[in-house]
C-alpha cells in the first residue's frame, strides 16, 4: 500500500492541517494496523524519515476504539480532497507540458489558495508566487495531453482555469 498517495499526501499535509489532528506518525500507524496490508511503501527520502517510519512501525497498533476515532478524524477532510491534487508529481515523472505550462506548480498554489479560502487566511502571498510564473493557468491550450497521465484523474485544464480565475 502507498500509504501517503504515492507521498502524495506528505506535501498537502501542510495545507489541510488545521482540519485535522491527524499527523505523519498516525497516518503510517492506520495503514499498519489495517490486517489485509501486508507492507506499506511510506516513501521516505531520508534517513530521518525512515528512523521515524521505524519508530511508527515498532510502535503499538491501533486498537479498534482508536481506529474508529482516526477514521471520523479522516473523514472531515475527505470530502475537501475532491478536485484536489495531491501533488505526488507522477505525472512529471511521464509528461511535460508541450506548451510549457508548469500545471503541477500552478495546482499547488491553488491547492493552498483553496484551502486557505476556506480557513479564512490571508492569500495574498499565493496570489504574489502566482503572478510571477511565467506561464499560468490562462496560458493552458486544453490540449488534454495532461489528462490520461493524472493519476487521480483530475481534469487538469479546467483546473488550471479555476486557478487562473482565483489566483490572476
Amino acid at each position: 500500500m502507498k500509504a501517503f498517495n504515492g507521498n502524495g499526501m506528505i506535501p498537502i499535509y501542510p495545507v489541510i492541517k488545521d482540519y485535522i489532528s491527524i499527523d505523519y506518525p498516525d497516518m503510517l500507524r492506520f495503514c499498519l494496523t489495517n490486517p489485509y496490508i501486508s507492507s506499506v511503501d511510506a516513501g521516505a527520502k531520508y534517513s530521518k524519515e525512515f528512523e521515524l517510519d521505524m519508530q511508527v512501525a515498532c510502535g503499538k497498533k491501533y486498537s479498534d476504539q482508536e481506529l474508529n476515532e482516526i477514521k471520523k478524524e479522516a473523514d472531515k477532510v475527505a470530502g475537501h480532497m475532491k478536485n484536489i491534487c495531491r501533488e505526488c508529481m507522477h505525472c512529471q515523472e511521464k509528461f511535460t507540458c508541450p506548451n510549457g505550462v508548469d500545471f503541477p506548480k500552478i495546482l499547488s498554489l491553488y491547492n493552498h489558495y483553496t484551502f486557505s479560502v476556506r480557513q479564512n487566511k490571508d492569500t495574498s502571498e499565493l496570489v504574489k508566487k502566482y503572478a510571477q510564473l511565467k506561464k499560468n493557468g490562462g496560458d493552458c491550450l486544453e490540449c488534454g495531453e495532461c489528462l490520461p497521465w493524472c493519476e487521480y484523474k483530475l481534469n487538469i485544464p479546467e483546473l488550471l482555469k479555476q486557478a487562473h480565475k482565483a489566483l490572476g
